[in-house]
């Protein structure tokens, strides 16, 4: 998954693991 190309979808993805990491 390229960053430069899947910034948005990599970025909601990271956000949405973090949230799941901080509430489970």
């Amino acid at each position: 998954m390229d960053p430069r190309t899947n910034n948005y979808t990599s970025g909601f993805y990271f956000t949405f693991l973090y949230f799941k990491l901080d509430f489970f």
